[in-house]
């Protein structure tokens, strides 16, 4: 599909009171970008149960166009929690994921685990939080726990891109 119709002034306003709003494909509400914002966050630790991991340094980037987020972060020097069944999750997330699962890209470093064949990040919407994924040889998509993490050294680096109502 082309794109039929840009109106506005642009993204911004000629001023404080006046608000702007561009329209993509046609004048309705739905058509309407009006929404776009972008900043940092900071991940923070979580579990599924037992104490959470911690992180000796982690940071993050977000971009929001309308209900669509994006998200990228650098976690550094992972400490397992407490419980080694315990998945390793990520909290703190800017927005809430909608009702969906979102799947993003993984770059784990220094985890242990055999037969495995493709990691991957989840935004998970039940939880509010990312999860790490691993393929299995013959067992399918199963948890990143704080058994597979060499505490004190992995790393995890990701990009997610989810929806959300906020």
């Amino acid at each position: 599909m082309a794109l039929t119709q840009i109106t506005g002034t642009g993204i911004g306003s000629v001023d404080s009171l006046t608000p702007t709003t561009i329209f993509l494909g046609g004048l309705g509400s739905a058509n309407a970008l009006d929404d776009y914002e972008q900043g940092t966050w900071t991940p923070s630790g979580a579990a599924s149960s037992g104490t959470a991991p911690s992180f000796s340094a982690s940071s993050g980037t977000y971009t929001k166009i309308g209900r669509l987020v994006t998200i990228n972060a650098s976690i550094t020097n992972i400490t397992a929690g407490g419980t080694s069944s315990a998945q390793v999750q990520v909290a703190s997330l800017p927005f809430t994921p909608d009702v969906a699962d979102a799947f993003g890209a993984l770059n784990f470093g220094q985890v242990t685990i055999t037969d495995e064949n493709g990691m991957t990040v989840v935004a998970d919407a039940s939880e509010n939080v990312i999860v790490f994924m691993m393929n299995r040889t013959g067992s399918g998509r199963t948890a990143i726990d704080n058994q597979h993490i060499s505490s004190g050294v992995s790393d995890a680096l990701f990009t997610v891109s989810y929806i959300t109502n906020q």
